[in-house]
């Protein structure tokens, strides 16, 4: 309340130039506004706000606080038109986002007389807020969106307590592609592919942005390690099985995907981008067409190494039982059928040392 007093009587002199003063935590998507004179800490997130369900695609409070610069936008809700203005502000050595509104519906004649169609309206500030955060050519998410909605993700990873995987994908041997047939098929290829991955992913928590060139990257919110892994090599097979058809071209491709959950709630995002770019880049340098994941952390790779070690003792416990009982068999019976019973442990045994000598070797 304390910093909402304090906004407050910065834009006394300007109060004419907002309706609603709103403070928001970009990262935690918590919000305090001020209206009427009054402050009111509000329940749930800030885009509940404009009655949507998940953050918005242009959200200009993350990008003022990533690049501690002033943006604006224009939001649509209940047939007025909103001018949104947000800046980062300094309290007391934290930065906060400070979000001013004002329905500007009645400024001017022509915004007045576009309300009366509220559904061609609506429809042109989305499609602007949109035109900022997509790529042109395949309607994915661009690298402006992926900066700013990945730590907001990474945040509510951690204040949820929910995992969160990245995957990183890349199409194998590109320029090739472009070499061969061109780059109008270069572009299609590229878009196909994106909507393969569109398809193949949950539309309510999961999305995918271009990063750059042939690479994307797919963020699964509310997906450990093993499930990630599933959906890459889903995907991946599903390129591998398609044939990109354009009129008489036909054009087989493959893609290689690194995979990486973040375990550490305190990993900053270059060090996200990092990690699972190094397991696209293993991908890769190991032959293409694969999925790596990341190997986890040094407790879990301790712990894998000691349930080896517990399964290596049994196999050879079982071993030696196996060995007595032959060599008691060999003393009390000496049958044609003993020995073929004999011959049948023996070879049963020889089986169980080929695997335990595998196992150990795996264990070195």
């Amino acid at each position: 309340m304390e910093i909402i007093n304090q906004v407050k009587e910065r834009l006394s002199i300007f109060k004419n130039l907002y309706d609603v003063i709103r403070i928001v935590d970009p990262l935690k998507k918590q919000t305090t506004i001020l209206k009427d004179n009054e402050i009111q800490q509000l329940k749930g997130t800030c885009y509940a706000l404009w009655r949507k369900d998940t953050f918005c695609e242009n959200c200009i409070s993350m990008r003022a606080y990533l690049n501690n610069d002033t943006f604006v936008k224009l939001e649509y809700d209940q047939e007025k038109i909103v001018l949104i203005t947000a800046t980062p502000v300094e309290i007391e050595g934290k930065i906060y986002i400070m979000e001013i509104l004002k329905d500007i519906t009645k400024n001017g004649s022509a915004l007045h007389k576009l309300t009366e169609n509220s559904y061609c309206v609506e429809e042109m500030i989305s499609s602007i807020n949109e035109k900022v955060v997509k790529d042109e050519l395949t309607g994915l998410y661009n690298r402006r969106y992926i900066n700013e909605r990945l730590p907001a993700d990474v945040k509510n990873s951690k204040l949820s307590n929910i995992p969160l995987s990245v995957i990183m994908a890349d199409i194998d041997f590109f320029k090739n592609i472009n070499d061969k047939y061109g780059h109008v098929i270069g572009d299609k290829i590229l878009t196909d592919f994106s909507n393969l991955i569109l398809n193949s992913i949950r539309n309510n928590s999961d999305w995918v942005g271009r990063f750059g060139g042939e690479e994307f990257i797919i963020v699964l919110n509310g997906t450990e390690s093993k499930n990630a892994y599933l959906v890459a090599e889903k995907i991946r097979k599903l390129v591998e099985d398609k044939v990109f058809t354009y009129e008489d071209i036909e054009i087989n491709i493959t893609a290689s995907f690194g995979v990486y959950s973040v375990k550490d709630n305190n990993i900053s995002i270059s060090d996200v981008l990092l990690n699972v770019d190094r397991n696209l880049y293993k991908a890769k340098a190991s032959g293409r067409n694969r999925t790596i994941i990341d190997e986890g952390t040094c407790e879990e790779r301790l712990e894998g190494i000691k349930q080896k070690s517990i399964k290596l003792v049994e196999l050879n416990r079982h071993i030696n039982e196996i060995r007595e009982l032959l060599n008691e068999a060999c003393c009390m019976t000496a049958t044609e059928e003993s020995i073929n019973d004999r011959l049948l442990i023996s070879q049963y045994l020889d089986e169980l040392i080929v695997q335990y000598m595998k196992d150990l070797n795996n264990l070195n």
